[in-house]
């Protein structure tokens, strides 16, 4: 199945979002085929002939919607196992969204679409559509070798016993009673018994579970224009729950009256518990283990009864995941939503409804559940996060909460007024996690390598040196100091044997040592107190020439600050010892910012740096 070239068919009736959605899945999935539709009529016929791995479906489209093109294939058999994944904009109707789930879909995704939540998305959708292509082929595969050998088994049982043996299958003969007058070895070997042991005994002994309902209703059954019977049982036996297929035929004497059985079962145990693990997996988030989306609706729309109220709705979003995510990669966000999962469910009590629906937010259905309750649930929350912090990177989660109190209040008004009192208080903590969040990182940085820290300190004081000379006023000259010190920033994403490496750096290195600009921009444009730190961090290797990096600028273009901050970082590298260089005197550094004047460095700045050194 992987080496597989993956097909993806899109349709919507906007040519925009077409385009974009393509690029988005060509970026997760790189040697994917991507067919688009622009109607539902077009869609089916393209989903006919491509048969592709995964569709993805607009829901609002002229003449036949997204719900009606997802039911009509999966009325269609050669179309009912490619998943469908909804591309909807509705994002605040629930209503609309269950209604796409029971037309057939097996997930949906809001628009705009995050390019993770996708690609997450479309690996389910895949895992899905993978599971049962080879359900299909499997159950292709035994249906013929089971057919093919219930012909041959009726009339040339004898001629061929080894071959019956030899079978994967169980294979058994009983009389009209239920007593067993044949067993193959593989039947054998499946009970862990002996043709002896097994001949004389009823052929139900070990095809059910517990209480023994006997076969004898189910033979009655079976006559010549029926002659076959076939069901799914749970058995025990020796400890273990199995699950079998059975399928029974009868052998009939001219009067149709029934002379003899035979029975041929395979075991499906991995294919039930593989359904198993489909289930939990339409039903619960791949992360936390939490109940997803899809549960938390249906489990909304069951629980929204009179007896349920006082019903609140509780709401929690995780701070500054983007800004950790960029920081320090996604498994590293990862483990934050995990941890915040682990302390919302700490707090909640055990019948409560605890869902991941987005990518940072959680909500929790509590009944019979007053304000004043979720009060006391929020701070055991708050609690169990201090706990969590103590051993990681500052959690800090936003929660808010709304009250659905008589009946003719509407649930989706309680959703949005709970969604709107967490947005309230994220407005209030957002700022400050950010602010926290970065100097956690410069903290981070500076333990990967204390050389970065001590580079970062002088570079930081040079600043302000070079700020004075040039008569800027106490608060330019501390933002500039400030922005010395977090120019580095973005190499918290290099990695530490970089940093510290002892000799010189091979070019692949270099290549990562020089994205940290614009990683360094990304962390502290997310910062709003920081955005001219950030413009700083960006164009701090820009050359007065433009033959620098990133963004290839030149001469005032710079921000003046960022040419300060290129005198202050070049002197420092030059003067600072390396283990593969000795450090030049403050004589040679000097000269070197002479030469280089003009078209490494502004002029102007040089001198002013050299007034001062």
């Amino acid at each position: 199945m992987e080496s597989k070239k993956r097909v993806f068919l899109l349709v919507d009736d906007q040519p925009e979002n077409l385009i974009s959605l393509k690029a988005l899945v060509l970026e997760a999935f790189p040697n994917s085929k991507v067919i688009t539709a622009a109607n539902g009529t077009e869609g089916l016929a393209l989903a006919k002939e491509h048969e592709p791995d995964v569709v993805m479906l607009d829901i609002l489209m002229p003449g036949m919607d997204g719900y009606e093109v997802c039911r009509r294939m999966k009325q269609d058999p050669a179309l009912q196992t490619i998943p469908v994944l909804f591309v909807t904009a509705l994002k605040n109707d629930k209503e609309t969204r269950l209604k796409a789930i029971k037309s057939g879909g097996e997930s949906f995704i809001n628009k705009p679409i995050d390019d993770i939540e996708l690609y997450v998305q479309l690996r389910s959708m895949l895992k899905i559509r993978d599971h049962y292509m080879l359900e299909k082929l499997e159950k292709q595969r035994l249906n013929e070798l089971v057919d093919n050998r219930t012909h041959q088994l009726m009339t040339m049982k004898e001629k061929y016993q080894h071959m019956l043996d030899d079978l994967p299958a169980l294979i058994c003969e009983f009389n009209p009673e239920g007593t067993l007058t044949y067993v193959n070895k593989s039947y054998c070997r499946y009970f862990y018994k002996s043709e002896e042991e097994l001949l004389g005994t009823p052929f139900d002994e070990f095809t059910q579970l517990d209480e023994k309902s006997g076969i004898g209703g189910e033979i009655m059954v079976l006559n010549p224009l029926r002659p076959m019977y076939r069901y799914i049982r749970q058995t025990r036996h020796m400890e273990e729950n199995k699950w079998q297929e059975w399928r029974i035929r009868g052998i009939f004497d001219d009067e149709g009256a029934v002379q003899h059985l035979y029975a041929i079962g395979i075991d499906i145990t991995q294919r039930k518990e593989g359904e198993d693990r489909l289930l939990y997996m339409s039903y619960h988030d791949h992360l936390t283990g939490l109940y997803n989306r899809r549960y938390f609706e249906e489990e909304l729309k069951r629980l929204d009864k009179k007896r349920n109220l006082p019903l609140t709705i509780m709401m929690a979003d995780v701070n500054g995941l983007k800004l950790i995510n960029d920081s320090f990669g996604h498994p590293y966000g990862d483990r934050l939503l995990v941890k915040a999962a682990a302390a919302i469910v700490k707090g909640c009590r055990a019948d409560d409804i605890v869902a991941r629906i987005g990518g940072d937010e959680f909500a929790v259905i509590l009944t019979h559940t007053t304000g004043e309750d979720a009060d006391k649930l929020i701070k055991r929350i708050r609690e169990n996060i201090e706990i969590e912090n103590k051993d990681m990177l500052a959690l800090s989660v936003s929660i808010g909460f709304e009250t659905k109190k008589t009946d003719d209040q509407s649930i989706n008004e309680t959703f949005a007024g709970a969604e709107n009192y967490m947005y309230r208080q994220k407005m209030y903590d957002s700022a400050s996690i950010r602010s926290k969040t970065i100097d956690l990182i410069m903290s981070s940085l500076f333990e990967k390598s204390e050389r970065e820290m001590a580079h970062s300190k002088r570079v930081s004081q040079l600043c302000g040196l070079i700020a004075t000379g040039l008569g800027f006023d106490n608060e330019a000259i501390n933002k500039i100091k400030i922005s010395g010190l977090l120019h580095d920033i973005g190499k918290i994403g290099v990695d530490e044997k970089i940093l510290n490496k002892a000799g010189g750096l091979n070019p692949e290195e270099w290549k990562e040592i020089k994205k940290h600009p614009e990683a360094g921009w990304r962390i502290l444009s997310s910062v709003r107190e920081f955005n001219d730190v950030a413009k700083c961090a960006i164009s701090h290797h820009e050359r007065w020439d433009g033959q620098g990096y990133p963004q290839k600028l030149s001469g005032y273009n710079i921000p003046l600050e960022a040419r300060i901050l290129a005198v202050a970082d070049a002197y420092d590298a030059m003067t600072s010892e390396r283990s593969y260089r000795a450090p030049m005197s403050k004589e040679e550094a000097i000269n070197e910012l002479k030469k280089n004047a003009g078209s490494q460095f502004d002029p102007e700045i040089v001198k002013a740096f050299i007034k001062i050194a």
